[in-house]
């Protein structure tokens, strides 16, 4: 019970990132069918935080961690910069942007690689049990993407004129954390 509740923390804490960039997304979604999006978003989110622990378990006898660490950080600030500003200027160009395959792995990448750290962190630690903590976090993750999307749609709703902006801003604000 104990390591349960300890990867669930671990889980609600990383997927976070993933909820609040459901939300952004899904701001600028006003339709019923969103349904099998969101579904899908979310799993892919869930997908690579389950993912990118056991790739970190993985590479921590490969790299060094401060490599690991760096690279990651400035990957995922570009990726989620890139997208905040394309967000940014489409609500000023009147329009709502797209969120392709591309675009949907970019952002579940980008908010997974403290997921990767967290999987160094099993290894540094001899954490065994890194297979049950990623499941775990991969399964709490899907959830709480889910709730981000449903949650953007309804705010979408009633904030439709600033959605795609508040998007936009979210994605850059997360970007900006990554550095930090």
């Amino acid at each position: 019970m104990h390591d349960f509740l300890e990867a669930s923390f671990y889980g609600i804490s990383l997927a976070m990132d993933a909820m609040a960039v459901a939300v952004g997304m899904f701001s600028v979604r006003h339709t019923c069918s969103a349904i099998w999006q969101a579904i899908a978003v979310s799993f892919v989110f869930a997908f690579f935080q389950f993912l990118m622990p056991v790739i970190g378990y993985g590479c921590c006898n490969i790299l060094p961690l401060a490599s690991i660490q760096t690279v990651g950080k400035f990957i995922a600030c570009a990726l989620l910069l890139f997208l905040g500003i394309r967000m940014v200027l489409a609500k000023e160009e009147c329009t709502v942007p797209q969120f392709g395959v591309v675009s949907v792995l970019s952002l579940a990448v980008a908010t997974s690689i403290d997921a990767l750290i967290v999987g160094v962190g099993f290894a540094v630690t001899a954490n065994a049990e890194y297979l049950y903590f990623s499941t775990i976090i991969g399964v709490v993750t899907f959830f709480i993407a889910l709730f981000g999307c449903f949650l953007g749609s309804v705010l979408g709703v009633h904030c439709l004129s600033k959605s795609t902006l508040i998007g936009g801003v979210v994605l850059i604000g997360i970007a900006i954390k990554q550095l930090f």
